[in-house]
């Protein structure tokens, strides 16, 4: 399967990248995956599912070796990103990367790397956004428009 906009294997990608941007996978992110149905959702076989893990993952440890950058640093993530202008497909992508990251009860900050370039380059519902921060800032991080601030006393 090709590399092409909105493609299975791009968005696959994403979440692929999702799955060990923590440098790790661990039983909780692979149940996610099952929960979130990521092969049937995105349209890939079981065998192009895995053969996509091999490769991203093949190509995060090459570039792994040259430094110790966090994954999404490391991978054409940008680029991948770019390639998905569907905004179904963003909000989709979103909410797996979401459920595979939340999954282990951490955000680690490679994780947060990922999230905050989805944020950047995609235009996400709003829902979709709080998700977002709120898996990269915290919980109790609020952001409010700068007219709601006021005066502090």
């Amino acid at each position: 399967m090709p590399m092409t906009h909105n493609s299975p294997m791009v968005a696959g990608r994403i979440v692929a990248v999702a799955l060990f941007a923590n440098n790790e996978i661990n039983d909780a992110e692979l149940f996610a995956l099952h929960r979130v149905q990521v092969c049937d959702r995105l349209g890939l076989s079981r065998d192009n599912w895995h053969a996509l893990l091999d490769e991203t993952y093949e190509a995060f440890l090459s570039s792994r070796r040259r430094t110790r950058s966090a994954v999404s640093d490391l991978l054409p993530v940008q680029h991948w990103l770019g390639l998905i202008d569907d905004p179904v497909l963003q909000q989709q992508v979103a909410r797996m990367c979401a459920a595979v990251i939340i999954s282990d009860g951490f955000v680690e900050p490679g994780e947060a790397r990922l999230l905050q370039r989805m944020l950047a380059a995609w235009s996400l519902p709003h829902e979709d956004r709080e998700l977002l921060e709120a898996l990269i800032y915290g919980l109790d991080f609020e952001i409010r428009p700068r007219s709601d601030l006021g005066t502090v006393h």
